[in-house]
């Protein structure tokens, strides 16, 4: 799950990116999302076994679209952001 500097691999970075954002727009009852794209942006490198905070932001959001935002937290540091373009599908 880390790379050869120690940093989380970017595909468990992007999972955990992603499945915040779902929840976040479930408990918005938003439906479920596919994402678009992801821009991921590393800004701080992290110990390992070290515990992160991540909080997505809807930016934008519309009946078929949305724009989110997410941002990770080391100790009220912000160590890296993450912005999403996620296509919305109802529930039904």
């Amino acid at each position: 799950m880390t790379n050869q500097l120690g940093n989380i691999s970017y595909g468990v970075f992007t999972q955990i990116l992603i499945e915040s954002a779902n929840r976040f727009l479930k408990s918005h009852k938003k439906g479920e999302l596919i994402v678009e794209s992801l821009s991921v942006y590393f800004l701080k490198p992290v110990q390992m076994e070290s515990t992160i905070q991540i909080k997505p932001n809807i930016l934008e959001v519309g009946r078929k679209f949305g724009k989110l935002e997410v941002e990770v937290y080391h100790q009220s540091n912000i160590v890296g952001k993450a912005m999403l373009m996620v296509q919305l599908m109802e529930r039904g």
